[in-house]
């Protein structure tokens, strides 16, 4: 099957600006950059684990906007079997209003049991992960899109791939909060359940409808 699903010029575009903003992150801080582009991140576990303060930078925001348009894209593909703009703009923008309510959802919780710094840690170092698996993803995408051909397969791969390293990164996470989580098993499951399953299950259907 020749390759002539992908040639959308905002396809393209998307990939290239995808691009450019590792550039400029790699150019501004290149020290965060691999941090980030690693998942091992062992510093930033340890400091989950002794309940320091980790700080948010602006920075981040922009690894979340390559992980919000090469997760959009991945879907778009998957569920058509070619590029289309118009699902692209429903999955980003759905996918968008899908973290920042669970963001704001997350905080308020956090507020409101008064743990708010080890909702804000948590919040960061996921924020971190999401970063992380964004470029992961947009590295698949080339790799699905540029190939020879069409291949469904290697899509289907490259979904479970994605999947995958945010499953492993929610464990690594979870593991940091080990001891929290041994004295309030039933409030972790209900957490669980409620503000990580069943969102997720819910957005990825909602993905596969649009």
């Amino acid at each position: 099957m020749i390759r002539e699903y992908f040639s959308n010029d905002i396809l393209t575009s998307l990939i290239i600006f995808s691009i450019l903003l590792i550039f400029v992150l790699k150019k501004i801080n290149s020290q965060k950059f691999y941090e980030n582009f690693s998942f091992n991140k062992k510093n930033l576990i340890t400091k989950l684990s002794n309940n320091d303060y980790l700080s948010f930078r602006s920075i981040n925001v922009v690894y979340l906007l390559i992980f919000v348009i090469n997760t959009s894209i991945l879907f778009t593909i998957f569920k058509n079997d070619k590029f289309n703009s118009q699902d692209f703009l429903k999955f980003a923008t759905l996918l968008t209003l899908f973290i920042l309510l669970k963001l704001f959802l997350e905080k308020f919780i956090g507020w409101l049991f008064n743990f708010k710094k080890k909702c804000d840690n948590y919040l960061i170092i996921k924020f971190k992960y999401f970063g992380t698996i964004g470029l992961y993803i947009l590295m698949l995408n080339i790799v699905c899109i540029y190939s020879s051909g069409y291949n469904y397969e290697l899509v289907y791969i490259s979904l479970i791939i994605s999947l995958l390293c945010l499953i492993i990164s929610y464990f690594t996470i979870f593991f940091s909060f080990k001891n929290i989580i041994y004295k309030n098993w039933f409030y972790f499951i209900l957490y669980l359940c409620t503000l990580e399953i069943i969102p997720y299950y819910y957005i990825i259907s909602r993905f596969l409808k649009v």
